[in-house]
């Protein structure tokens, strides 16, 4: 016969259930919605003033302990939103392998870091392995791109050596795409049909097992600052001379609604909205449509002192849905202020009568 559980568990067992539930409906709520107006978000500001250890961030992420990661090239530094804290290996002032490139999160929420000499992985308990020659990559190899597909599969681009890949515990060169020898690859981004999107210095490139393609029509610059791919699958790329999309093969040029600064980042949310960073420290948010040309803005400026621009280089969703940017000026953080602003702009009237 089995005993039944006494009143006193049963209570604690409800209370437990409710407050599950409670801070699954408390986390969405705190989410950056597309309905919320961006000037209506809270803009906050991290540098060197407040603990950062160098104004200019390269790259960001999150892993899944909660921990947001600040890759520049004084080293890496780990932010628990009230503090930040350099790992122990990378405290050396000295030491090349310090200065980061690039980070990457991959499927088993590992942590990767492109660096100067080769590749670091924080591994279990906090501690981070480096892979250099001895796992297979060229000497003084400078990782200049990281990308984590689908499948788990940590992809590399570097200065001059090509385009590598993690087989096991080494990094292999992907032969097929041996013509991108010689060229600095800049960006790496995994599409959901298996391919590579690559942005080098020769321009854009499509890599699978058949080889690397050369993207020649319809991008007016070389210079690819950014990739990310929008809900149904489109290709979106930021150059230096606008933005640009990949439909059916081709490459067709989005209208730019507001700034004629260089498009420096680009990044998809949850939400499927596509966020634009520029040269001059302008924030768009877009709908995930290249057609309708229209962005909601948001300038950094306006919680900064002393600089009338700022280079955004990335950005990253955490996972309470607040949007995270890296610039040369610092870390900025765009989230929910839980209040909502009525005024003109949302259909209020500007003046009220008394009837």
């Amino acid at each position: 016969m089995t005993k039944r559980k006494p009143p006193l568990f049963e209570g604690f067992l409800l209370i437990c259930i409710w407050a599950y539930f409670l801070v699954g409906f408390w986390t969405s709520c705190l989410a950056l919605e597309p309905s919320k107006p961006l000037s209506q978000c809270r803009l906050a500001m991290w540098n060197q003033q407040n603990g950062l250890l160098q104004d200019s961030v390269i790259a960001i992420a999150q892993t899944g302990d909660g921990f947001l990661w600040v890759a520049s090239e004084e080293g890496l530094v780990r932010f628990d939103g009230a503090e930040f804290f350099v790992p122990g290996e990378f405290q050396h002032r000295f030491l090349v392998g310090r200065i980061a490139t690039s980070l990457c999160v991959d499927s088993a929420g590992r942590l990767w870091m492109g660096s100067l000499a080769g590749i670091y992985c924080r591994a279990r308990k906090g501690r981070f392995d480096h892979f250099g020659q001895e796992a297979g990559l060229p000497p003084r190899t400078e990782v200049s791109a990281l990308a984590a597909d689908g499948e788990g599969t940590i992809w590399l681009g570097t200065g001059q050596a090509g385009l590598f890949r993690k087989e096991d515990n080494r990094f292999v060169e992907f032969a097929p795409a041996q013509s991108l020898r010689q060229q600095r690859i800049s960006r790496i981004f995994p599409a959901k049909s298996g391919e590579l999107w690559v942005a080098a210095s020769g321009g854009l490139y499509r890599v699978s097992n058949s080889g690397a393609e050369l993207i020649k029509k319809g991008l007016t610059d070389k210079s690819i600052n950014g990739l990310t791919a929008d809900p149904l699958g489109r290709l979106w790329v930021a150059t230096d001379d606008g933005l640009f999309y990949v439909e059916n093969d081709k490459v067709r040029p989005i209208e730019w609604p507001i700034s004629k600064s260089a498009a420096t980042a680009l990044f998809t949310d949850s939400h499927g909205m596509i966020w634009v960073g520029f040269r001059d420290g302008q924030i768009w948010r877009m709908l995930p449509d290249p057609r309708i040309g229209e962005a909601e803005t948001r300038p950094l400026i306006s919680v900064m002192e002393g600089r009338k621009n700022a280079l955004v280089s990335g950005f990253c969703e955490d996972s309470e849905g607040d949007i995270w940017i890296a610039s040369d000026a610092g870390l900025f953080r765009i989230s929910d202020t839980r209040f909502t602003v009525f005024n003109s702009k949302q259909g209020l009237p500007s003046r009220f009568r008394r009837g």
